[in-house]
């Protein structure tokens, strides 16, 4: 049997392979300080706990882990509202771990996502702006916070997440601004509730003092900013 001799300026062709998918990044805040002083078998640890945290949650929404670069997680979704709720478990879980752990050993995670076609190559590695996208967002997000594209945001179901813009942002590599979001956490409207609860009170105790003293004729000055200051000194 002659074998067919193989032409050397013939290239094999890979097929392109696509899909539209979320991409999201999450990575661990100050890894390189955490780790520097770090023994190997200390290492070993936090990546065994780095990893216990993160892939069963995303595991959960139908995340498919693609890659692994040191401190961060490149994972894909189907699913644009999944990916976020997956995002806000991840944080949620992170501050359930950090309860009970001293100051050094507390975790704290950012996350990123973008949402559009990436190529897929033979490797199962996923390529191109999509991708580029969500680590530049990376570099933006702030410790324990989640962001995303306008282009999650436009696809995703909004009834099912709280978020708010942060605004427009240029990124390198990427040829036009980007709009952002972040999500904003139940906490969250808790907290501004509680504030707004105690900026209403001082608001009414002023009144009511100042209402007192011009009553009784006693309108001097210096008494009432003192009973302001200690009024502010009650609601703190």
């Amino acid at each position: 049997m002659i074998k067919e001799k193989k032409d050397p300026q013939k290239k094999d062709i890979t097929p392109i392979v696509s899909k539209t998918v979320a991409v999201l990044f999450v990575d661990l805040v100050g890894y390189t300080t955490k780790t520097s002083s770090l023994k190997r078998s200390d290492f070993n640890e936090l990546h065994n706990q780095f990893d216990e945290l993160v892939l069963p949650i995303t595991k959960k929404y139908s995340g498919e882990m693609i890659n692994k670069i040191g401190d961060a997680f490149l994972i894909t979704f189907k699913s644009p509202t999944d990916t976020l709720l997956c995002s806000i478990e991840l944080q949620n879980n992170f501050k359930r771990y950090n309860l009970n752990q001293t100051k050094e050993n507390k975790l704290f995670i950012r996350v990123a996502i973008d949402y559009g076609e990436v190529l897929v190559r033979n490797n199962g590695c996923v390529y191109g702006e999509t991708v580029n996208l969500a680590a530049r967002i990376e570099g933006i997000t702030p410790p324990n916070q989640i962001y995303f594209s306008d282009a999650l945001a436009r696809i995703m179901n909004p009834n099912e997440i709280n978020f708010t813009e942060i605004g427009y942002h240029d990124f390198k590599g990427i040829p036009h601004p980007v709009r952002v979001f972040r999500v904003v956490y139940d906490w969250e409207k808790t907290e501004k509730m509680k504030e707004m609860i105690k900026e209403a009170t001082i608001t009414i105790l002023i009144i009511a003092t100042c209402i007192f003293l011009f009553k009784q004729f006693v309108w001097d000055t210096e008494l009432v900013s003192a009973a302001v200051a200690e009024i502010a000194k009650l609601t703190k």
